[in-house]
């Protein structure tokens, strides 16, 4: 866990509590269970080291918090005790939940009250390491701490106290020790901390070891951060975006998974979101920088982004964003057909102020060049967009203009296009396929694909083929899917 300022929350148990006996003995004041037929509980030895008749929970730590001067130096928290040391630096407050149930609880249940062994704590805590300390008082008015309903209310409640103490200004870690007490009320304290802090929660569990707690050792501990515990919630989420393509979202939602991560698995799924997004954003050189290998033959073709646009333009429709779905598969087309112009006649292309291709009319004395002879060039270069994009590929690639899904696209989608995005009114998706000469969704694509063929030459029946993301959304999707903290 970073080193960040954090707060600790520490339910209290019976064996949290050691008191070192006459014989320097460290022993589990609340550990009443016998080792075998013949041997006393631990228990049972402290009461008799202190020579008290009662010996419950309750009234042993009460006796003790009431003579604290006197032994303060033979108690300890030998379960949390190594945790607070550890990070003492960190830890701006702490609060220890202990049980103080009313005199009306049957004595089997109100002799195994917590309060003070967490007062006994708190006064060692003050004493090692002056750290602001808060004892949560736990079934005053009679809630039973076993009823799980009655304690996932309770503990909501004081996790919503504890998060308006917190600073807004500044990130804190929640350090989360909720083993101690009723096993019910500890799993409503588990959930409900999840759902209040989240990312920022980090659990401890201890790890018993009777044999050095005996000779005055803090248990061990492993530390679990809330993340792992919310990952089956992150991870429906991440596919449920992941169906609508929202690789953004789905980042965001997995960011605390893919922070300073060195998890291969993890890096792998930020990696494909990385990409993801590069290809969301059309950023499809960047997109296919990071393939790498993957991508290296089919990048080095001159029409290979026209694909990407032009998936890109499918998926928007898919997502229900029939603006982008028109403007996306339009300018696959318009930009195919620059780029072949780039390619085609590369050493008379040059490049405006603002980044914008053009054709220099040196083309049409260029004998490599004789289908161009004639063009008429207004001006010394054409823009290489609009109408003249159209005229050029005409001449360049006469066979071209009697391909129907050509026709269809400067004789119909361009005025579709040009007349929607001057208006602000929304567009439906019959209007989509309307302006692409198409009856359906299938219909769309199939002449978009087909459309992007006929001019390349290319063979692809599928956007599986045309296009490299498809492969790279289903390995995001698997990965997801298969991945556990």
């Amino acid at each position: 866990m970073s080193k960040q300022k954090s707060i600790l929350v520490a339910t209290i148990g019976t064996r949290d509590l050691a008191f070192q006996t006459s014989d320097g003995q460290w022993l589990s004041v609340g550990n009443d269970r016998k080792p075998d037929l013949d041997d006393e509980s631990q228990q049972v030895l402290v009461q008799v080291d202190l020579g008290q008749e009662k010996g419950d929970f309750r009234s042993l730590t009460e006796y003790l918090f009431q003579h604290w001067d006197i032994y303060q130096d033979r108690l300890k928290p030998i379960i949390v005790g190594q945790l607070i040391e550890d990070q003492r630096r960190n830890l701006q407050k702490i609060y220890l939940v202990a049980t103080n149930q009313p005199p009306t609880t049957p004595e089997r249940f109100r002799d195994k009250d917590t309060l003070f062994a967490a007062e006994i704590i708190k006064l060692w805590i003050t004493e090692q390491h002056k750290i602001d300390t808060e004892i949560i008082e736990q079934c005053t008015h009679g809630e039973n701490p076993s009823d799980f309903d009655k304690m996932f209310v309770w503990w909501k409640e004081i996790w919503r106290r504890i998060a308006k103490s917190l600073s807004s200004k500044t990130k804190t870690s929640v350090l989360l020790c909720l083993k101690g007490g009723v096993g019910q009320s500890s799993e409503a304290a588990r959930i409900t901390a999840l759902t209040q802090f989240e990312d920022d929660s980090f659990f401890y569990d201890f790890h018993e070891d009777e044999k050095k707690n005996k000779q005055g050792k803090p248990s061990k501990y492993s530390e679990s951060k809330g993340t792992n515990y919310l990952w089956d919630r992150r991870q429906k989420e991440a596919l449920v975006l992941l169906k609508n393509w929202d690789y953004q979202a789905v980042q965001v939602i997995l960011n605390s998974y893919l922070q300073n991560s060195e998890d291969s698995e993890i890096l792998k799924i930020k990696e494909y979101l990385e990409m993801a997004i590069k290809w969301n954003m059309s950023d499809f050189k960047g997109f296919a920088k990071m393939r790498r290998e993957l991508a290296k033959s089919r990048s080095q073709n001159w029409w290979w982004t026209a694909y990407e646009a032009a998936y890109l333009g499918v998926i928007r429709l898919q997502q229900g964003n029939t603006t982008e779905a028109l403007f996306h598969s339009f300018r696959a087309v318009e930009g195919l057909m620059s780029e072949w112009i780039i390619w085609r006649y590369e050493p008379h292309i040059t490049q405006n102020d603002q980044k914008s291709p053009a054709l220099k009319k040196s083309v049409c004395s260029d004998p490599k060049f004789s289908e161009l002879q004639n063009f008429n060039f207004e001006n010394q270069k054409i823009d290489l967009y609009g109408a003249k994009l159209d005229e050029i590929i005409q001449c360049a690639k006469s066979d071209i203009k009697y391909n129907p899904d050509w026709r269809i696209v400067f004789e119909k989608t361009r005025n579709w296009r040009n007349r929607i995005f001057h208006r602000l009114l929304k567009l439906e998706k019959k209007e989509v396929f309307e302006a692409w000469g198409s009856k359906d969704e299938k219909e769309l694509e199939t002449r978009i694909l087909g459309c992007l063929n006929s001019f390349t030459k290319n063979t692809f029946s599928s956007w599986d083929t045309a296009s490299l993301m498809p492969s790279i959304h289903q390995s995001l999707t698997d990965q997801i899917k298969s991945y556990q903290p």
